[in-house]
C-alpha cells in the first residue's frame, strides 16, 4: 500500500509522512479512530480526510483481484514487461486497470477481430504508418472470395475496423478523451416527467455550475427516471485530438482511412466511455464531498446533544378545521401523551387551553409546528396567542407536512411508540420526530436532512448515511471514555478487537488483574495493533494513576510527563485546568497542535474523576508508583536530610538533600505544593525515594511517534 502515498499526498494535500504512516497502518489493521486520535502527523489531518484515505485503501485491496488478472492477459499476450507491472501496481480504479488491458480484451466478434483473423493485420499496420502509396493497389493484393473479401472496398473496410477497435482500446487515447471530457466537457438534463424543480436544470451546463447538492437532487431525480443525466464530450476537440497523435502525415494516402477510424472509434468506443466514466466521477465526487460536510455537521451537533439535558417537547399539528394534535414527546423521541383542541369557530384564533396546560404539565420547552398548507396559517395564530400568556417563551421549530415519512413510518421505533394511535397521530408524531430526530432514527434521511438543515441528505445512499451517523456516535462515545464491564464497552469491538477478547478483558477486570491501560498488553489475543487501538479508549475510574483515568495513549505518559516539566506543574493542575496547556509553544507544528488540541482533550476526562478534598482522596497502591514519573506532592516535613512530601501513597517519599538544587534549598514549609519526580519504590521496606532535580526537557518531534516505518 505503501506506493499510493504519493497519490494520497495530492490528492487530499496532506504531508507525505502522514500519506506513508495512513498506508503502513492501514495494512496493519489500526482503525480511524486510533490514527485520528492518537498519531500525531496523521490526527491532523482529521477523521473524515482519514476515513476517505482509508476507503480508498480498502478500494485497492478489493482491485488486487482484477490486477491480477491483468497480468494474465498481459502475459498471455506477451506484452508483460516492468513497466506493464508498473502500470497495474499503481492503478487505482476498475477503469484504469481496463485501459490497461482493454486492447487485449476486444471482441471476439467484432469486425476488426475477423479482419485480422482474415489476414488483413498487415495492411492495417501499413495504413497505420501513414502509408503513402497506392491503397487501392495494396488492397487488391487481399481480395478473397473464401474470406468475404470480394472487393477492394470489404479489404479497405476490414482494415479500417483493425484501426478502430485500436485506437478505440489504446491506453493513451482512453486517458486523453476523458481527460479533456472532465476538462470541457458538459452536463445535459431533459426532463421525462415535467416538473417545476427540475425547470432550471434543463438543457445544457458547464460542468462546473452544477453544486454538489444539485448533482446529489438530479442524481437521485435520474434514480426515479424522472430525468436523463448526459454528460456530453466535446467531440470536435476529441476528433483534433486523436487525429494530432494518430495521423503524423495528413497528407498520406491513408489519412482518409486513419480519419474514418478515429471517427468510428470516437462514436462507437471512446466517446462513450468517457461520458460514463466522467458521469461515475460526477456522481461519486459529489458523494464524497456532501458526506464530508454531512459528517462534520453531524459531529457537531452530536456533540453539543452529548452537553444537553433530558426536554421535553410538544409536536402541535392541524389537518382539519375542528381539531388541533398536541403530542408530547421527549428529545429521545418517547411518546408521552397525545391529545387534542376543538376548534369551536375556525378563522378567530384564540389561546388554546390544551397547548398551555400541556406546556406548564410537562415542563417543555421547545414547540415543533407541523404546518399544513390548509390550516397551518391558522394553527400558528393560535400558537402564537396561545405563547402571549406563558410566563417563560418555548423555542418554536416549524417543519413543513409536505415531507416524506413514509420511510420514517416503518421504523420498528416509531411503530412502537404509536401502535396504539389512529393514522392522524401516527402521521403527526412521524413529522415531528424528524426535527427531533433521537438517535433511534438518526440515521434516517428524512431526520438528518431536518436536524441539520441540510436538504442533500436525503439525496445520500442510505448506506453512506448509516456510516456517518455510527461513525460519529462512535467516536463521540469513545472519546467519553470506555470502562470495561460497563454497557458501553461493546464499542471496542468496532476498533478490531474479537468478542472472545473483549470477555477475557471483562473476566479480567472483574477478578482484578486487569486495573490499568498497560496491564491490557498482556491479554490473550491482544496484537499491537489492537492493544493500541484500545487502549487509549479505555479508562479505570479507580484507579490510582491519573493516566488511567483520562485518554492518555499508555504510549504517550512520558511525553505528557515532559510537557508537565516545560510548564512547570503538576498533571492534576493540567486535568483541572485546561487552561494551563494552551500556554505550551512549540517551534514543530505538529507538536504544538497535539499536545494543544489532543492531549489537552484527553486529560480532560480525568477532571471526572479528581478527588474534591484530599480527605477523599483514595491512596495510590505500590504497583502505580512509577520510577521515572512525576507527580505532585505536599510537603509534610523539612528536614536537615531532606523533605518528607506526601504523594497520597501509604507513606511518606523523601526527596534527599543531594536531590534538592541549591536555588530550592530555603523555599520549601509544611503544606507547600511541590512537583516531584519518583526515583526509586521499594514496597517491602516502604521506601518511596524522589527527587527536585527536573531535567531539562525536550518534546521529541512527535511526526515520528507512531511511525516506525518513517
Amino acid at each position: 500500500m505503501h506506493i499510493f502515498a504519493r497519490y494520497i499526498e495530492d490528492r487530499w494535500h496532506i504531508p507525505f509522512d502522514a500519506a506513508l504512516s495512513l498506508c503502513s497502518h492501514h495494512e496493519r489493521g489500526y482503525s480511524i479512530y486510533f490514527m485520528s486520535e492518537y498519531v500525531p502527523n496523521v490526527s491532523i489531518c482529521g477523521i473524515e480526510t482519514v476515513c476517505e484515505i482509508y476507503k480508498f485503501l480498502d478500494l485497492q485491496k478489493k482491485l488486487e483481484s482484477l490486477k491480477t488478472q491483468a497480468r494474465k492477459i498481459l502475459k498471455s499476450a506477451e506484452k508483460y514487461n516492468d513497466g506493464m507491472e508498473d502500470n497495474i501496481s499503481l492503478s487505482i480504479s476498475k477503469t484504469e486497470i481496463d485501459d490497461i488491458v482493454a486492447s487485449f480484451k476486444i471482441n471476439s466478434q467484432s469486425k476488426g477481430r475477423t479482419a485480422i483473423v482474415n489476414g488483413l493485420l498487415p495492411l492495417a499496420n501499413l495504413f497505420y504508418d501513414n502509408y503513402c502509396g497506392d491503397i487501392e493497389k495494396e488492397a487488391e493484393k487481399y481480395l478473397s472470395s473464401e474470406k468475404n473479401l470480394n472487393t477492394i472496398d470489404d479489404v479497405i473496410d476490414g482494415a479500417a475496423a483493425i484501426l478502430t477497435d485500436r485506437f478505440g482500446f489504446d491506453e493513451n487515447a482512453r486517458i486523453s478523451v476523458r481527460d479533456l471530457t472532465a476538462k470541457d466537457g458538459n452536463i445535459e438534463i431533459s426532463v421525462k416527467k415535467k416538473t417545476a424543480k427540475y425547470d432550471k436544470f434543463i438543457g445544457i451546463h458547464n460542468l462546473s455550475d452544477i453544486n454538489d447538492d444539485d448533482i446529489l437532487f438530479l442524481m437521485d431525480a435520474e434514480k426515479n427516471k424522472n430525468i436523463k443525466f448526459s454528460v456530453i464530450a466535446p467531440f470536435l476537440s476529441i476528433l483534433e485530438l486523436l487525429r494530432h497523435n494518430f495521423l503524423t502525415c495528413e497528407n498520406s494516402s491513408a489519412e482518409p482511412i486513419i480519419n474514418r477510424a478515429i471517427s468510428d472509434a470516437c462514436n462507437k468506443f471512446l466517446v462513450p466511455m468517457a461520458q460514463n466514466s466522467i458521469k461515475e466521477e460526477i456522481f461519486e465526487g459529489a458523494v464524497e464531498r456532501v458526506s464530508r460536510t454531512v459528517s462534520s455537521q453531524l459531529y457537531n451537533v452530536l456533540k453539543q446533544r452529548n452537553k444537553g439535558t433530558k426536554k421535553n417537547i410538544l409536536i402541535i399539528s392541524q389537518n382539519l378545521q375542528e381539531l388541533i394534535n398536541i403530542i408530547v414527546v421527549d428529545n429521545e423521541g418517547t411518546l408521552l401523551r397525545a391529545s387534542a383542541e376543538s376548534v369551536r369557530q375556525y378563522g378567530k384564533p384564540f389561546s388554546s387551553g390544551k397547548i398551555r396546560s400541556a406546556f406548564e404539565q410537562w415542563s417543555a420547552d421547545e414547540f415543533i409546528l407541523v404546518e399544513d398548507d390548509k390550516c397551518g396559517e391558522f394553527m400558528n395564530s393560535v400558537v402564537e396567542t396561545t405563547i402571549t400568556a406563558l410566563a417563560s417563551k418555548p423555542k418554536i421549530t416549524r417543519i413543513s407536512s409536505n415531507k416524506k415519512i413514509s420511510e420514517i413510518l416503518k421504523t420498528d421505533f416509531v411503530k412502537s411508540q404509536v401502535k396504539n394511535f389512529d393514522k392522524t397521530i401516527q402521521n403527526v408524531y412521524a413529522y415531528g420526530i424528524c426535527a427531533i430526530a433521537p438517535l433511534a432514527l438518526i440515521s434516517e434521511p428524512e431526520c438528518l436532512s431536518v436536524l441539520l438543515g441540510n436538504h442533500a441528505v436525503q439525496y445520500l445512499p442510505k448506506e453512506e448515511i448509516k456510516e456517518i451517523t455510527d461513525r460519529n456516535l462512535l467516536l463521540l462515545q469513545l472519546k467519553q471514555g470506555i470502562e470495561i464491564g460497563s454497557k458501553k464497552d461493546r464499542l471496542l469491538l468496532n476498533l478490531g478487537i474479537s468478542q472472545e477478547t473483549l470477555e477475557i478483558m471483562r473476566t479480567k477486570k472483574t477478578d482484578g488483574i486487569l486495573k490499568s491501560k498497560k496491564s491490557i498488553a498482556d491479554i490473550d489475543g491482544m496484537n499491537e495493533a489492537a492493544f493500541n487501538n484500545v487502549s487509549g479508549f479505555v479508562i479505570f475510574p479507580n484507579a490510582g494513576n491519573l493516566y488511567d483515568k483520562s485518554l492518555i495513549h499508555p504510549q504517550m505518559y512520558h511525553i505528557v510527563d515532559a510537557v508537565c516539566n516545560i510548564l512547570k506543574c503538576s498533571l492534576e493542575n493540567i486535568i483541572g485546568n485546561k487552561n494551563i496547556i494552551n500556554g505550551y509553544k512549540d517551534e514543530n507544528p505538529v507538536n504544538e497542535f497535539f499536545i494543544k488540541r489532543k492531549i489537552a482533550n484527553q486529560l480532560k476526562i480525568a477532571a471526572r474523576y479528581l478527588p474534591v478534598s484530599v480527605k477523599h482522596r483514595k491512596r495510590v497502591a505500590w504497583s502505580d508508583i512509577i520510577p521515572g514519573t512525576f507527580t505532585q506532592g505536599t510537603v509534610r516535613n523539612v528536614t536537615d536530610f531532606g523533605i518528607f512530601v506526601d504523594i497520597n501513597a501509604f507513606t511518606d517519599g523523601l526527596v534527599h538533600i543531594s536531590e534538592i538544587p541549591e536555588y530550592l534549598s530555603e523555599t520549601f514549609k509544611p503544606g507547600a505544593k511541590i512537583r516531584v519526580k519518583i526515583l526509586d519504590v521499594d514496597d517491602k521496606k516502604r521506601r518511596i525515594a524522589l527527587s527536585l532535580k527536573h531535567p531539562k526537557t525536550e518534546i521529541p518531534d512527535l511526526t515520528e511517534f507512531f511511525n516506525e516505518d518513517l
